[in-house]
């Protein structure tokens, strides 16, 4: 079986689950060689808040991801660990540590998530966002100017594409972890963070604009295979930049992501 992840130990001590994978070549980002993607990176944290004390009762409805270095390639150590239980609302915390050149462990992303109360809404239910599909849509190559091991992963079809604007959907074959079935909700969140690189504002690949955080809002759970991303890129005049997306799955929209960014220019690519 083909997987991002490779499973190694999983232990818990006193409300702490403690998990050690190891990152496959289909992980790699597209920064540098070494380095695992966001996305997938994403991908892992939300399987293990997904099965971190479940309870029918709550659901998943913010993920909040904050950078903090790089994401090395190779052992990968996600702990887990309530930041407040409740009746009604929770939050969770996540770390996905890896390990530099020197063999050190550091932190390279902090996840928070809120689990709130379940609760029938449909009398009131409804959306703003325009109605969309993956069906009858033209597969899309553009995204393999990113070429790396995760991003040669993905099937795409694009609705439409333009400098800061893109509407594209995606789907991989890949499972989050090796000979462990991979939920709708993580296969779907797992590709959230490609948005950064599907509405660039500059074909200049000596400008580069990585991400250093990522927020999902979510107002119902994702189910099925496709992700939809309608996507904008917003660049200001001092280096911060913002990618904004509406997330879609193949039954309409179900939240929103947030990228706040890095730019930079590096001269030759």
């Amino acid at each position: 079986m083909r997987a991002y992840y490779e499973p190694i130990s999983r232990s818990v001590n006193d409300d702490t689950t403690t998990a050690q994978y190891q990152s496959t070549d289909y992980a790699q980002g597209v920064w540098n060689p070494f380095e695992q993607h966001m996305a997938v990176a994403t991908g892992l944290m939300a399987r293990e808040l997904e099965q971190f004390f479940p309870r029918n009762d709550l659901a998943i409805a913010r993920l909040s991801l904050d950078v903090l270095g790089v994401i090395y390639q190779g052992e990968t150590v996600v702990r887990t660990r309530f930041i407040r239980t409740g009746r009604t609302i929770e939050l969770i915390e996540s770390t996905l540590s890896t390990f530099d050149k020197n063999g050190t462990e550091r932190v390279s992303i902090i996840m928070r998530a809120w689990r709130l109360a379940v609760s029938d809404t449909s009398a009131i239910a409804g959306t703003e966002d325009a109605s969309c599909s993956p069906i009858d849509l033209p597969d899309w190559d553009g995204i393999s100017v990113w070429d790396s091991g995760y991003i040669n992963t993905l099937k795409a079809k694009v609705a439409h594409h333009r400098t800061g604007k893109s509407l594209v959907w995606f789907d991989t074959d890949i499972e989050m972890v090796a000979d462990e079935p991979t939920s709708d909700f993580v296969h779907l969140i797992g590709m959230v963070d490609t948005a950064n690189g599907i509405a660039m504002r500059t074909k200049d690949r000596a400008w580069i604009s990585p991400s250093i955080d990522l927020q999902i809002h979510l107002y119902r759970i994702p189910r099925g295979r496709w992700l939809g991303l309608d996507t904008v890129q917003q660049i200001g005049e001092s280096g911060v930049g913002l990618t904004s997306s509406v997330l879609y799955d193949e039954h309409g929209s179900f939240g929103r992501a947030e990228q706040i960014l890095t730019v930079r220019h590096i001269g030759k690519p």
